[in-house]
């Protein structure tokens, strides 16, 4: 692990700028679409197997996530989220020049390299950024989230144009050279690191209801998946997706089910960007001024409006209406998780234990609940029930925040001995 520079010489804003470009970057992952149609045709694939490449890429996002953040405690920041940006670069250039007589490939460049170039970007980026402030972990937890997710609505635009002008082959490999380009340099450059052991921000004074967690022991993953507290946390990070999963990808489908024009889905996917954003920046705010239980709650209850609103959608008002709430609800669930995984465990080892947790996502939103929700759907001809459902395990996973279990964790200089 790299060796952290004297903390006088250490620029916090400047690591969490740096952090912040890196997630911009990263996010060309919410924008695959774009590539999916240039691509088949200019290699003379089915449209369906680039599709099915990108959605394998979500796979290997979760496996980027679990070893990205297990090697941020171990290589450090610098080099884990240098091989994320060097991965997301291969991915690009990798895809471009699979030949046209070997698309099986794509499941490596744009499946396994683009996925584990996200999550060793995402996650490293994440943690390490909110290391460094405990006294505004909703603030950043917030930022870190509204660049990744909003940053689509402005690089997918720009590299459909490029897409134009060069042609798809020519752009996949400069939006690639680039992007690897600036997470490399951002992840080497300004101190980026993790923040020592016992760091306390110049001012800081902890809450006075609380001890200061900045004193106290990080648990790695290994000692927290033996606590209440992680079980608590991958429930939700389980079962609150399900909305998302369901309805993210299937703007034109519901819309073309309720007799609405498809060419309004376009920018049904921008009001869900600009919401999301909004959320993450709106409650991640809130987390400081509240607490991240407290912001859960908003959470939930602006997904489960979105889902009640889906279920009665029937113009183009409603169903913007309906992504909104998601965006703003589903969103923000994502600042929460950063915050709830620090408090409880501190925040060194923190992206390993969110990419624990994650397996969660993977195997119950994006492998089982899929087949569920369309054996539900072939057999009732309406997305009612999955709507209903959605709507249940958001309870659920209210329910498993709400009551996350306190860890006791000893205070540094205890912790040697307790060990």
């Amino acid at each position: 692990m790299e060796n952290p520079s004297p903390l006088r010489s250490v620029d916090r804003s400047g690591i969490l700028v740096r952090a912040l470009v890196i997630m911009l970057a990263a996010g060309i992952v919410n924008a695959p679409a774009i590539f999916v149609t240039p691509l088949s045709v200019l290699k003379g694939w089915e449209a369906e197997t680039v599709a099915g490449a990108a959605t394998m890429m979500g796979t290997f996002t979760v496996v980027g996530h679990f070893f990205g953040g297990m090697l941020l405690s171990k290589i450090g920041a610098k080099n884990t989220v240098t091989i994320g940006g060097l991965a997301i670069l291969l991915a690009f250039v990798g895809t471009a020049l699979v030949p046209a007589s070997a698309p099986v490939l794509l499941y490596v460049t744009y499946g396994a390299f683009f996925g584990i170039g996200v999550g060793f970007s995402y996650t490293p980026a994440t943690y390490t950024a909110l290391g460094w402030f405990p006294d505004r972990r909703g603030l950043v937890s917030g930022a870190c989230m509204a660049c990744n997710g909003g940053s689509a609505s402005f690089l997918a635009p720009i590299g459909a144009k490029l897409i134009n002008v060069v042609g798809v082959q020519t752009a996949m490999i400069i939006i690639g050279i680039i992007l690897g380009a600036v997470i490399v340099v951002c992840s080497r450059s300004g101190g980026f690191q993790q923040v020592p052991d016992g760091f306390t921000p110049p001012g800081y004074v902890p809450p006075a209801d609380t001890s200061d967690e900045t004193q106290l022991e990080n648990w790695p993953a290994s000692r927290a998946i033996k606590s209440r507290a992680f079980w608590h946390i991958t429930v939700c990070l389980a079962v609150m997706p399900i909305l998302y999963v369901v309805a993210y990808p299937r703007f034109t489908l519901f819309m073309t089910n309720a007799g609405i024009d498809p060419s309004y889905a376009a920018m049904g996917v921008t009001v869900y960007a600009v919401a999301n954003v909004a959320g993450r920046l709106g409650l991640g705010r809130l987390i400081d001024k509240t607490s991240y239980k407290f912001t859960y709650i908003w959470c939930t209850l602006f997904s489960i409006l979105a889902a009640l609103v889906m279920m009665k959608a029937n113009s183009v008002a409603l169903f913007y209406l309906a992504y909104a709430l998601l965006g703003i609800g589903f969103g923000a669930t994502n600042c929460v998780y950063p915050v709830a995984i620090a408090k409880s465990f501190g925040p060194k080892y923190g992206g390993g234990i969110y990419g624990t947790g994650m397996w969660g996502y993977m195997v119950f939103a994006t492998l089982l609940m899929p087949r569920v929700n369309a054996a539900i759907v072939a057999s009732t001809g309406s997305w009612n029930i999955v709507f209903g459902i959605a709507i249940a395990l958001n309870l659920v996973s209210l329910a498993s925040m709400l009551t996350v279990p306190k860890v006791e964790r000893a205070r540094l200089s205890r912790a040697g001995q307790d060990a």
